[in-house]
């Protein structure tokens, strides 16, 4: 099986990434859309509750006061006809289920379902545009009402528990989880001992992380529930931080795959085109290499990926208009490579092959 080239690698461990906590973002948002109430209302129980604390007159009756209730608090005033679906069958069994798990808790008058929860009679039955309220009559006989109807996303966010509302959020985590398992247990490319690499912390990990955060939150904000922000603000932040994020992330490829080797007769590299190999003979010239470019390019550096690997946002800023320092090397074909020694790590050896290598081209 052929090996894939350093640089192949890395992209696949942050392209992988990236795209799962994309699907985190969605995952932890997700909201169903067809949660239903079924709320058993509890009119026998608070009618003994307010006649005792002599809240209604002695001389409402139940019925009455189930009347008034079903009215709503403009039942004087604007007085309406209620209807009532009276449903047996599996649909009736369905409602007496949570009529006996009301009778511990009455006040758990909310009950939420999706969709495929519900006996098909049960939604069947339902089907009666001007059914405000169902009744079922238990094992005693006793009458029992209940509200149904499919909740709006605007009722969801204060009636709705999370749980129910959110389904997908605990297996969001684990995308969160297998992230972190690909950046850790991908293979990382070999850096051959001796070789010259950059410094892992300042020029791989903390970009990732940044990059990282600023990408999660541009997709968790695009994400958010509801009618939080206007979409086309969502778009706008998406597209901003998403690139922003990019700009910091994909630049640490080359950071985290390439490397430099002198042999006894040979210099070695990685680069976009796997290892190279040249002889020193075939070396022509060897010198410094430095590229300045204007502070006033410095926002655009850092959208386009030239911005300096380092630990912030702001220091990221600060240093993107500072110049890329290291040694050109050229070679009989013309092609040159590039050694930047930003966050370069290399032992005395290599700084001293690499010296005499420069003074010889001299």
């Amino acid at each position: 099986m052929k090996r894939l080239k350093p640089i192949t690698t890395e992209y696949i461990r942050r392209f992988s990434i990236l795209t799962l906590l994309a699907l985190f973002s969605w995952m932890f948002f997700y909201s169903p859309s067809d949660i239903y109430n079924v709320q058993f209302q509890n009119y026998k129980e608070m009618y003994e509750i307010k006649i005792k604390r002599d809240m209604i007159d002695l001389d409402t009756s139940l019925e009455e006061y189930i009347e008034r209730k079903m009215q709503g608090p403009y039942w004087h005033s604007s007085p309406k006809k209620i209807n009532i679906v009276e449903v047996e069958g599996k649909a009736g069994e369905f409602l007496k289920s949570i009529i006996s798990g009301n009778r511990e808790d009455f006040k758990s008058n909310d009950h939420f379902f999706r969709e495929n929860e519900l006996p098909e009679t049960f939604k069947s039955d339902l089907s009666l545009r001007d059914a405000d309220y169902l009744s079922v009559n238990d094992e005693a006989g006793e009458k029992h009402y209940f509200e149904f109807y499919r909740l709006e996303s605007n009722f969801m966010r204060r009636e709705v528990p999370d749980a129910i509302r959110y389904p997908l959020e605990n297996y969001a985590y684990l995308l969160i989880l297998l992230s972190v398992f690909i950046y850790i247990f991908i293979p990382k490319p070999i850096v051959p001992k001796g070789a010259a690499y950059y410094t892992r912390v300042n020029a791989v990990y903390l970009p990732d992380v940044l990059g990282v955060f600023l990408w999660t939150g541009a997709w968790m904000f695009f994400f958010l529930p509801d009618d939080s922000a206007p979409m086309a603000v969502r778009y706008f932040l998406l597209l901003f931080f998403g690139i922003f994020a990019l700009a910091i992330v994909l630049p640490t490829v080359k950071y985290a795959s390439n490397w430099y080797l002198f042999t006894e007769d040979s210099f070695q590299w990685s680069d976009e085109n796997g290892i190279r190999k040249v002889s020193l003979d075939d070396i022509v010239s060897v010198k410094p290499y430095k590229r300045q470019l204007p502070k006033w390019v410095a926002p655009l550096i850092i959208l386009f990926g030239r911005g300096q690997p380092v630990a912030t946002g702001a220091g990221m800023i600060s240093m993107s208009s500072s110049p890329e320092v290291g040694m050109e090397i050229t070679i009989k074909s013309g092609k040159r490579i590039r050694v930047m020694a930003n966050y370069l790590e290399a032992d005395k050896v290599f700084t001293k092959r690499f010296q005499e290598l420069e003074h010889k081209m001299k």
